[in-house]
């Protein structure tokens, strides 16, 4: 026994109708779909993002609303696809749009949350063979070594100094140093790599003192290193009282500085005197007035 299934034949044109409806269905379910946010979530300090929508609309409103707050307020002048957003402004922050397609109706998109980096100030850790100073300065005697290391996150673009010029080819976190004078560092993460930042002091590395290097302008009153090429170090009697102040001639009588102490040590920045012989006077630490000279080379 033969079975004979039917079978629905269409025509041409009524296979086109049925493509035309398919079609318009899938365009107004395009068209009226929830706009979708995509671009930038994660901005660096002092550097901007962007977001945009995956769909072109005829008109467009941006929003945004703070981390911790419910308020929803319009960005003012933020009426085009793309919207550029700033760190200060924008980080932590909620941002949606608002659209008009073309066939006329307003849609608003999900909530698309931008973010943005924040980083620990930068530091440096020293280790290696060498004796700290009264002022954190680094002392290093002949075959000592000093390891100043730049710490995570800070690890690109990284440029060491010494005596406020770069030094050539030092480009890694760490750096090994034998030699006195005045470091510092500067580096970025590598999120930002733009974020060029350094700790914000120097890292003083000098000589230590030998016997040639010492001199006793009074009886407790120590002065070093003697020559000295930046810094000169003032060490008073412990007894004194630290309410005084120092003045620096050169040899022609001229006062080039005045100095208030209100430690024993004192820490005198010579960096920018000629090469030459300096007096000083210490006042007001007590009944002594302190009479002394240096030499800068």
């Amino acid at each position: 026994m033969k079975i004979y299934m039917s079978k629905t034949v269409h025509t041409k044109k009524e296979k086109n109708i049925y493509l035309v409806i398919i079609m318009l269905l899938i365009g107004i379910n395009c068209i009226s779909q929830t706009p979708i946010i995509t671009g930038d979530n994660l901005i660096c300090p002092n550097d901007s993002g962007t977001v945009t929508t995956t769909t072109t609309y005829s008109n467009y409103q941006w929003y945004k609303r703070p981390f911790s707050s419910v308020t929803i307020s319009a960005i003012s002048g933020a009426t085009s696809q793309n919207h550029v957003m700033d760190y200060s402004t924008y980080a932590a922050s909620y941002i949606s749009v608002e659209v008009v397609n073309p066939s006329g109706d307003t849609l608003i998109s999900d909530e698309f949350f931008v973010d943005g980096w924040t980083f620990l100030n930068a530091t440096v850790m020293s280790e290696g063979d060498f004796t700290v100073g009264p002022f954190g300065e680094a002392i290093i005697c002949p075959g000592d070594t000093v390891i100043f290391s730049l710490m995570n996150p800070y690890n690109v673009n990284i440029t060491w100094f010494l005596d406020g010029n770069p030094i050539t080819g030092e480009t890694q976190q760490q750096l090994i140093v034998t030699h006195p004078g005045d470091y510092y560092v500067t580096g970025a993460p590598a999120e930002c790599p733009q974020l060029i930042q350094g700790p914000g002091t120097l890292l003083t590395v000098v000589d230590c003192i030998t016997s040639s290097d010492l001199m006793y302008v009074e009886d407790d009153c120590r002065v070093w290193p003697v020559p000295t090429n930046n810094y000169l170090n003032i060490e008073l009697p412990i007894l004194s009282k630290f309410e005084g102040q120092m003045t620096i001639y050169n040899m022609l009588g001229q006062r080039l500085d005045i100095l208030k102490i209100q430690s024993q040590e004192i820490l005198v920045d010579v960096s920018n005197y000629k090469e030459g012989i300096y007096c000083f006077v210490i006042e007001g630490i007590g009944d002594k007035r302190i009479n002394g000279k240096f030499i800068k080379d």
